[in-house]
């Protein structure tokens, strides 16, 4: 079974460039640093918080895909998803182990 970074490479990343995401004029698929972590003791920061992919087509955000290994249910990621969407103002929030995609309508 693959790990999360494997399933992105291998299963997620191909699957968006053959619906054109990266590859259509004015599309992007960008990793977005959603907060950069809490401030903890001695001015330093926590663990900063990313989104998997935020999918951007001229110049717009249009949704988040949380990506999950290859083991876990494709719902793992939902309560991410949504939580990163409204985070970034995106209507559609997806969740993915590769395979199979919930997605959600904000």
């Amino acid at each position: 079974m693959r790990n999360e970074a494997d399933t992105r490479a291998d299963l997620i990343d191909p699957k968006l460039k053959v619906v054109g995401w990266g590859v259509l004029e004015d599309s992007f698929i960008r990793r977005e640093v959603i907060c950069p972590g809490r401030i903890i003791t001695g001015g330093k920061r926590g663990t900063p918080v990313s989104s998997d992919y935020v999918l951007v087509y001229q110049g717009r955000k249009l949704a988040v895909v949380e990506a999950k290994k290859e083991s876990l249910s494709y719902s793992e990621g939902v309560r991410q998803a949504k939580d990163y969407a409204e985070r970034l103002n995106c209507r559609i929030a997806y969740a993915t182990n590769g395979h199979e995609i919930y997605q959600i309508d904000m």
